[in-house]
């Protein structure tokens, strides 16, 4: 054993550099595997980080759990983990001072709970400003609750009690009643018929309650606390604060279950228990379970939902306990258990999105792993191929087939090793340098953060699809060199089996080349093997390049459809309203475009209007009703449609221009696409436009009639659309400015919006909420960042694009590896032949001219397979994207160019690389020369 291990090294440290060049090829598969798994598992963390940052990290979640049944939960065997928060006291939001007086209205409460440190680490809080309470003197409040003069950092007395509605207890989080809305219910229970009203109702007490002294909910037992206020937060997802309740949730540190409660001494003292199972698959059975125990009724479905009751409770004799009745069950609702939707992928199981990824990793590692052994074993053929000499000297002393087996296998070890080795703390570097790459580009677009991960099951992968890599690599050249017979190794009259009429070229090629094209061509079908090996080589890097380029091609064409000719960074859009709400609306616009920080900006307004139905053409007649045509009228603030017209070349009176935009994309019976348009209409032609827009208005009915009507004359047909308008309007644009109405500028006009370019559209929208809030209207208008939306999808794209082309250098670096110690040997075990044909009279213009056209035969046959193949799969993957939007598929012409210059140079740099060595070699030296 030990003579095999050494004749393995003493081979390996003789021929260095193609040992070497295996060495590097095995690492860059090992290495490009471990980057794919690696980055899997970092994708896989930071997805987990995103649900367990947005949705917590808890399982399900107990509410309303009375304090004396809190162990049944914390003490449970299944349940590993168990956040409370504690019910500490209600308080009147002073409505004068809340920042959403909406919201207010229906919720006129803070509720401030007590989370112990688990709940604090559990719950999916995000902190817009400050930090978390360390203790129970201090206070994070919700946003939608907090006063404008309220500061970070502020002492604030408050009165805190606990809710009673006519003197019953009201849980912290118990449904809102107030006086208005129980009023309301009086009233029109009172309008039933006897036999309508609900059996909730006490007809005898309604008809004599005094209802002008009705108080509804209130808050009683109040008394004052200070808080520090230590940070503002988000408003919680609904699975952590419950809506509709008249109120929202502040949250403070429980230091224990002494902590200060309002609620301690009444019926109403409960908690909310966040928890966690020590299994997700389980979470049905066990939540089934901790529901009865903790006595609730469950009727779950897949353990989805779990409700019921605790007790019943009967109903005093006393007005206010009739007056309560209805709403018993809504102040002081039962113990429910309420599952987070996400438990499968908080337990790691379940996220599609990370299957979809794992399913296109083991994928792409399938890829790597047949490449890889495709080209690799090539080195294992090759290291035979030079030892068959010495094998076979080795089997004539004695050696056993499987000895002369277990030399290529040992090689195949050692090379495997080293190169894994090697591959594994390349690809940790690799997945470090793109971790910080992914974060930047894309992290806060998609809100995740993706921090550096490298599992163990990551190295043990690799090593396992190395191994497998490594022993198909050279199990066949490992069973050749078993087969070699010792007289035919020795005298190698077995390396080449061809009858000469296979050998045989044409005369063409005699004719174009000479002497040195037919031998060239007669010893590519002599090496068949190590020539196929090589073009299959460079087929696979010309294949994937053109189709991955075709890929990034078609993803950057949605990218612009998208985002990239939109023409603007900053929208600004309104929620609507009738005419009055529009023309204030716009007012405000217009002082919004005068803001610092715009360079220029479009306003733009539609009116809807009805044209005669004879200027559609014939592939819409079918739709035209009552003989009208539907289009819309954009009326342009006067410089945008200026710079509109600059834009498409129209030289006219801005003030009469109307500019006909009706192109559209029409979908044939074969599914294909096809640009058309709307109408027949052409420069210069004339029709009317009517709208009924004036509604009630008195002076313009009076200048118009009873409907808006004007005949408009087309100055130009164009098929751009101005800045602000994104997509085809079914029916068509007719574009005009808002001088062309002159002062009988009709209303009902309906905002579309306010379009602006900046140079830092971050700074901008915030300059324009501040105006919005200061006139009360933040909750009126809305805004979209676009310059940030397309800098986001350009970062996705160029991310994309360092995976594909990372992907596709590695493959092509193997590749080359592959083409180099292929030729490289090649030309080495031709030194003879090569120092034969020199000896002959082959002169070194005609040696030249052979080496050439070899060079020219390998790259000629890799393009010729390559290129079809990969304009093929460009092909299919243009098809899979014109499922969603066809924008015509367009051959890729610049990938097969570089892809054809790639080829020619690594051929060419390969073969001159070797050949500089063989010039410099003595003839007659090289000629006696035997290879051991």
């Amino acid at each position: 054993m030990d003579v095999i291990k050494n004749f393995v090294k003493r081979n390996m440290a003789r021929n260095r550099k193609r040992t070497i060049v295996t060495i590097i090829g095995v690492m860059l598969s090992a290495a490009l595997m471990c980057a794919v798994a690696g980055m899997v598992a970092t994708f896989r963390e930071g997805m987990l980080t995103f649900y367990r940052s947005n949705y917590g990290s808890f399982y399900g979640k107990a509410e309303n759990v009375p304090v004396a049944k809190l162990s049944y939960i914390t003490d449970n065997a299944h349940v590993t983990r168990a956040g409370v928060a504690l019910a500490v006291g209600t308080v009147f939001s002073p409505s004068s001072n809340a920042n959403n007086q909406d919201m207010y209205a229906g919720n006129p409460y803070m509720y401030i709970m007590a989370f112990d440190d688990t709940a604090f680490e559990d719950v999916a809080l995000n902190v817009k400003e400050g930090r978390l309470p360390e203790n129970d003197t201090e206070l994070l409040v919700n946003e939608l609750v907090m006063p404008k003069e309220w500061k970070v950092g502020d002492k604030v007395t408050l009165d805190v009690g606990h809710r009673e509605l006519f003197g019953e207890d009201v849980a912290i989080e118990g449904g809102y009643f107030s006086k208005d809305r129980i009023e309301e219910d009086i009233r029109s229970v009172l309008e039933m018929n006897d036999d309508e009203v609900d059996t909730a109702f006490d007809l005898d007490v309604l008809k004599n309650y005094d209802i002008e002294n009705l108080v509804g909910d209130y808050i009683a037992d109040a008394v004052p606390r200070e808080y520090t206020i230590v940070g503002v937060m988000e408003s919680p997802n609904n699975l952590v604060q419950v809506y509709g309740r008249g109120g929202f949730i502040c949250l403070t540190r429980m230091k224990d279950m002494d902590t200060f409660s309002a609620y301690r001494d009444t019926d109403a003292f409960t908690a909310n228990v966040f928890y966690t199972f020590d299994k997700a698959t389980k979470y049905g059975t066990y939540n089934a379970k901790l529901s009865e125990t903790l006595g609730v009724e469950t009727d779950w479905y897949d353990g989805s939902e779990d409700v019921g009751k605790v007790e019943e409770e009967t109903t005093g004799d006393s007005i206010d306990a009739k007056m309560v009745a209805p709403y018993k069950g809504s102040i002081n609702p039962s113990v429910t258990t309420e599952k987070n939707d996400y438990v499968k992928i908080l337990g790691g199981v379940g996220d599609t999105a990370a299957a979809a990824v794992e399913a296109l990793a083991a994928i792409i590692i399938g890829i790597i792993v047949v490449t890889s052994v495709f080209v690799i074993s090539n080195s294992f053929r090759i290291s035979v191929s030079e030892k068959k000499i010495q094998l076979g000297m080795l089997s004539s002393i004695g050696a056993t087939k499987r000895q002369i087996k277990k030399i290529v296998l040992k090689e195949g070890l050692y090379i495997g090793a080293i190169g894994t080795a090697l591959g594994i703390l390349l690809g940790i570097f690799v997945v470090a340098i793109l971790t910080v790459v992914v974060q930047m580009l894309i992290g806060d677009l998609l809100k995740i953060t993706f921090r550096f991960v490298f599992p163990w099951w990551v190295v043990v992968i690799v090593i396992v699809m190395s191994a497998i890599t490594i022993y198909f690599s050279c199990i066949l050249p490992a069973r050749t060199a078993a087969k070699i017979s010792p007289i035919e190794a020795i005298r190698g009259n077995k390396e080449v089996k061809l009858k000469g009429k296979k050998l045989k070229t044409g005369w063409i090629t005699r004719k174009l080349f000479g002497i040195g094209g037919v031998i060239a061509a007669k010893n590519l079908k002599r090496s068949r093997r190590s020539y196929r090996t090589t073009v299959v080589s460079l087929v696979i890097g010309v294949a994937a390049f053109i189709a991955l380029s075709a890929f990034l091609d078609y993803g950057k064409e949605i990218s612009v459809m998208m985002y990239g000719d939109w023409g603007y960074d900053v929208s600004v859009t309104d929620s609507g309203g009738n005419n009055e709400q529009q023309l204030n609306n716009y007012k405000e616009y217009e002082k919004l475009s005068s803001i610092e920080g715009i360079r220029e900006y479009s306003l733009l307004r539609i009116l809807p209007v009805d044209v005669p139905g004879n200027v559609v053409n014939d592939n819409f007649k079918d739709y035209v009703e009552n003989g009208e045509w539907n289009m819309e009228m954009v009326v342009c603030d006067r410089e945008s449609f200026n710079r509109y017209l600059e834009k498409i070349n129209v030289s006219a009176n801005p003030k009469d221009a109307v500019i006909l935009v009706d192109t559209t994309t029409m979908v044939n019976e074969d599914n294909s696409y096809e640009e058309g348009r709307f109408t027949n209409s052409k420069k210069g032609d004339v029709f009317s436009v009517t709208s009924d827009v004036y509604g009630d208005n008195e002076d313009a009915r009076k200048n118009a009639g009873e409907i808006f009507e004007k005949d408009v004359q087309i100055t130009e047909v164009s098929d751009v659309k101005p800045t602000g308008i994104r997509w085809d309007n079914y029916g068509g644009y007719l574009i005009v400015s808002e001088d062309y109405f002159g002062d009988n500028l009709p209303e009902g006009l309906q905002n579309h919006g306010l379009y602006i370019n900046t140079d830092e559209p971050a700074e901008l929208i915030d300059s324009l909420n501040e105006v919005l809030k200061s006139d009360g209207l933040r909750e009126d208008f809305f805004m979209e960042n676009i310059a940030k939306d397309r800098s986001d999808m350009e970062s996705l794209m160029l991310l994309i694009s360092i995976f594909l082309y990372g992907f596709i250098i590695v493959t092509m670096l193997i590749a080359v590896t592959n083409v180099f110690n292929t030729i490289h040997t090649n030309m080495n075990l031709r030194a003879k032949e090569f120092a034969m044909l020199k000896s002959v009279g082959m002169t070194g213009n005609e040696f030249n001219r052979m080496i050439r056209l070899e060079s020219i035969m390998y790259g000629a046959r890799s393009l010729i397979i390559g290129i079809p193949l990969g304009t093929a799969l460009s092909y299919a993957i243009y098809k899979a994207f014109a499922k969603e939007v066809d924008f015509g598929y367009s051959i890729p012409f610049i990938p097969m160019l570089i892809a054809t210059v790639f080829v020619a140079i690594v051929v060419w740099i390969t073969m001159h690389f070797s050949l500089a060595k063989i010039k410099k070699q003595n003839i007659i030296e090289t000629i006696r020369k035997q290879t051991y």
